[in-house]
């Protein structure tokens, strides 16, 4: 019940805490930033990245760019963006995230130890605990000046170690051999993938391998690759700074015209057609 209703009183806010924070930063712990339920940028960019830790919650489908590949993130997904990196983030119809920034001599260690996946999409059942250390934070942070980074810190491992759990209980009762499988396909999915390289990854043979994956993600392999990659168009696209041929490589298409035609069998309609209806003055290429 407790956690039910701090769900259903969560409100929309930004929150700036500390400036000029960065990884080295001496002090223990801190947090710079912390943004609740915001909407999404169409595609949000930072290519030289922040000099903070950013972890981020999405509430709906969205991408994200991790080491150079255009990310499917499902609802509820989770990704701790190291410092440094390129950030690249986004989603259709501008659904809403939440996330902090932070830094500190612990926060590495922290996550270390836990061994929570960093800089990789980790789906989780609900955002009910991403929201109740958020909301734990931002109210040490506004009550306190400053706030105590001993607190803090501990918070942030007590978030990462129940979050780790949460994510782990969430794979249960599926084959670990089908979700490593669909995790490569959804890692490389504008790579070449074949049925059979599938299987061998699996450990089981093509029929088999076939008919298990269907029956626990009621799809098949090769499906769902085509939607992986169709949803990837779907999000590049709404970058107008990708030409329509740059899109489809970077779906896993070399040839244009096979793309445009899938992708109009998947959607009802032409990229061009797709990113002119989002908008009427959108680039041809």
């Amino acid at each position: 019940m407790a956690e039910t209703l701090c769900i259903m009183t969560v409100r929309t806010f930004r929150h700036v805490f500390q400036e000029g924070l960065d990884e080295q930063n001496t002090a223990e712990f801190a947090v710079n930033v912390i943004g609740c339920r915001r909407p999404l940028a169409h595609v949000y960019r930072a290519p030289e990245g922040r000099p903070v830790w950013l972890i981020a919650f999405f509430y709906a489908a969205a991408f994200a760019e991790i080491e150079r590949r255009v990310v499917r993130l499902a609802p509820n997904s989770l990704v701790v963006f190291p410092p440094g990196v390129p950030l690249r983030y986004g989603g259709p119809n501008r659904p809403a995230h939440s996330w902090w920034n932070c830094g500190g001599v612990r926060v590495r260690g922290i996550l270390g130890e836990v061994g929570l996946p960093v800089y990789r999409a980790v789906t989780l059942p609900s955002p009910i605990l991403f929201e109740r250390y958020l909301a734990a934070m931002d109210a040490e942070c506004r009550s306190h000046t400053p706030p105590d980074a001993r607190f803090l810190a501990n918070l942030f491992e007590n978030w990462a170690i129940e979050t780790d759990r949460a994510r782990r209980a969430s794979g249960r009762g599926v084959d670990s051999r089908l979700l490593a499988v669909r995790e490569y396909m959804e890692e490389h999915y504008a790579a070449r993938i074949t049925l059979p390289d599938l299987a061998r990854r699996a450990r089981l043979s093509v029929s088999r391998f076939s008919v298990a994956f269907k029956s626990c993600f009621h799809v098949s392999p090769i499906e769902y690759v085509l939607r992986c990659r169709m949803k990837q168009a779907e999000y590049l696209l709404q970058d107008y700074g990708l030409k329509i041929h740059e899109v489809a490589r970077e779906a896993g298409y070399d040839d244009i015209y096979h793309f445009s035609k899938l992708f109009k069998k998947h959607h009802g309609l032409s990229p061009l057609a797709y990113r002119r209806r989002h908008d009427p003055v959108a680039p041809a290429q």
